[in-house]
């Protein structure tokens, strides 16, 4: 969608689009040289996070996409 609005030059134009709120959980919790975490501890703190934040809001559908990344 936005590499459409840049090729089409139209920088005044109305765009309508739909607003979504989601939780980004970012994991920095084990060395950059290990694929996976040392501990099961840490991973399933996570999970439970991302658990308590959909359940937080459970009749708002816009809340509920969660992403979990790790660096």
């Amino acid at each position: 969608m936005i590499s459409d609005i840049m090729s089409s030059g139209a920088s005044n134009q109305q765009i309508d689009t739909e607003v979504r709120i989601c939780c980004v959980i970012q994991v920095r919790m084990w060395p950059i040289e290990n694929k996976v975490p040392l501990s099961t501890t840490g991973l399933m703190d996570v999970i439970k996070m991302a658990r308590s934040w959909r359940r937080r809001a459970p009749d708002r559908p816009e809340t509920k996409p969660t992403i979990v990344m790790s660096q």
